[in-house]
């Protein structure tokens, strides 16, 4: 493996980005012991809060009792948190790689100056009614050029509403979960267990779609 996964270009790409930073983010790693995908995970964190201190994170093991709050059935787990350690349900389960590594630095820079749903007024005003849970999973691959819009439309849908979990899904290393929603094609999305459809929708069909999980 490379002594470093950012290459110096990258890094000061990443720099001018996160240089905008506002406040200090928390990116939560949740991991397995003896795991290189999970080292992989660490090592991503490592170099990015080497680049902008603002840029935190947090080590909670698979088996620990912190771990228990977080819900997570796959590791290695990312979860967004604000600077006072607030969950607002933006989950990944594995790595943001490839074309999800820009949609990962502008939901911390989202994070760092609120964080806020992105969503239009009539969309916030439909999901602010929701009390009851929703979990969107959205199975991606990080070379799909439409996953990242799916991903950040779902993340923004559990940004307007705290009853709602939205969670990336790197569908080729979690098989397991591919199969068990017969993931065939990406982005793939599944609110809470009943509602599947695959594309990147406009918001207000996705919206619509949650509404519909109710």
């Amino acid at each position: 493996m490379a002594d470093t996964l950012f290459d110096k270009k990258t890094v000061k790409k990443i720099g001018e980005i996160l240089s905008k930073m506002k406040k200090k983010v928390y990116v939560v790693l949740l991991r397995e012991n003896n795991d290189s995908y999970s080292d992989t995970a660490l090592k991503m964190l490592e170099e990015l809060s080497a680049i902008n201190e603002k840029l935190k994170y947090k080590i909670i093991y698979k088996d620990s009792e912190e771990s228990e709050k977080y819900n997570v059935e796959v590791f290695p787990a990312f979860v967004l948190e604000n600077e006072n350690g607030k969950n607002f349900g933006v989950y990944y389960y594995g790595i943001p790689a490839g074309l999800e590594f820009g949609n990962f630095l502008n939901e911390v820079m989202n994070f760092s100056t609120g964080p806020e749903a992105n969503l239009s007024e009539a969309s916030l005003d439909k999901l602010k009614s929701i009390d009851k849970p929703i979990d969107i999973k959205v199975f991606i691959t990080p070379t799909c050029p439409h996953c990242p819009k799916a991903v950040m439309v779902g993340h923004n849908i559990a940004l307007a509403n705290e009853n709602i979990r939205t969670t990336m899904i790197e569908a080729n290393y979690f098989s397991d979960l591919s199969r068990k929603y017969n993931v065939s094609s990406v982005p793939q999305v599944v609110i809470n267990e009943n509602i599947i459809f695959v594309g990147a929708l406009p918001e207000e069909e996705y919206v619509k779609k949650v509404m519909e999980a109710l």
